[in-house]
């Protein structure tokens, strides 16, 4: 059985202000409910790369090849899974944005095929139907607080932490403002760690963090420091990749660093540079907020490279 599912949006606003939230696949694929997964990266001998990610749908155990997200700068993306164990044979995905009066036309399909009699009842039941409703909720959220400077809508804001752990915040967010580096920026942090996505909270980025709350850089950077020494944030070193902009290492300080690495997405070597390529980032304590880090929802996030205007997958010659 397969199922193909639309999306049809118009917003006030141009392509060019939507792509950025088009190619935010990852943040995307937590909202809607698709699985976090490790992906198993393995070169070929010509020179591309294997991608095998294994996840779960509900209880079902699923295994699937990867293929890199196909687009064209402002204007559509696609991407294909094909499964080698699950209840699913493929599945796709495509988005198209177009100019449409003053503002934009988003147009998207999903497309996903049962392999199996419990993937036919998982549509026939309305499985497919959930993912739809919680990106069209997400979406109606995401593009008025992001574009429109709005306040953050409570579907974006949920708790993800224990009432214990509140209570171990408060005290946290009280130890950092008695010192000279919480900056009255504490409480907003913690909060940050208490109801941001496990994209957000599981790479931190000082300077990203200042710009979102309009605070001086120098300010996050102390007070992203001061939290790691309270336990309320870790720290961790990466080697960027000058391609795909992954962090390879995520070494928890500069000794360890090695003076390169391989970038398996890319099948490329690179080599440490600390003026290009180095990069120090935080995330929450796993006692705090345990984030799988091993586990993804899009290795090959489009938002991972704004440098890519254009991908294509072609065939050998």
């Amino acid at each position: 059985m397969r199922r193909i599912y639309t999306l049809d949006f118009q917003f006030d606003h141009s392509p060019e202000e939507l792509w950025p939230l088009i190619i935010d696949t990852a943040r995307l694929n937590e909202a809607t409910g698709f699985p976090r997964h490790t992906v198993t990266q393995t070169a070929r001998p010509d020179g591309s790369v294997e991608r095998i990610a294994r996840g779960k749908f509900g209880p079902f155990a699923s295994e699937w090849e990867d293929f890199p997200w196909e687009w064209e700068e402002n204007k559509k993306i696609s991407h294909i899974r094909r499964f080698r164990k699950g209840i699913f044979k493929p599945i796709t995905a495509q988005i198209e944005v177009t100019p449409e009066g003053e503002g934009s036309r988003w147009y998207g399909e999903l497309g996903m095929e049962s392999s199996n009699l419990t993937g036919t009842l998982f549509l026939l039941f309305g499985g497919g139907d959930v993912m739809i409703r919680n990106y069209r909720k997400f979406l109606a959220a995401i593009v008025p607080y992001r574009l429109d400077n709005g306040p953050l809508p409570s579907e974006l804001a949920s708790d993800k932490v224990s009432a214990a752990v509140r209570t171990r915040l408060t005290q946290m967010v009280s130890d950092i403002e008695g010192g000279p580096y919480g900056h009255n920026l504490a409480r907003p942090l913690a909060e940050f760690i208490a109801t941001g996505s496990d994209i957000d909270t599981n790479h931190i980025r000082p300077l990203v963090l200042a710009g979102q709350w309009g605070a001086e850089p120098r300010k996050v950077i102390e007070l992203c420091l001061e939290a790691v020494r309270v336990g309320l944030l870790g720290m961790r070193w990466d080697l960027i990749c000058p391609r795909c902009r992954g962090g390879e290492g995520a070494l928890p300080d500069l000794e360890s660093l090695p003076d390169g690495v391989h970038c398996p997405s890319c099948n490329i070597d690179y080599q440490r540079n600390f003026s290009a390529n180095v990069e120090l980032s935080f995330h929450a304590a796993p006692a705090i907020r345990a984030i799988n880090s091993d586990a993804n929802f899009c290795l090959m996030s489009p938002s991972n490279t704004p440098h890519v205007i254009l991908q294509k997958i072609l065939e050998p010659g």
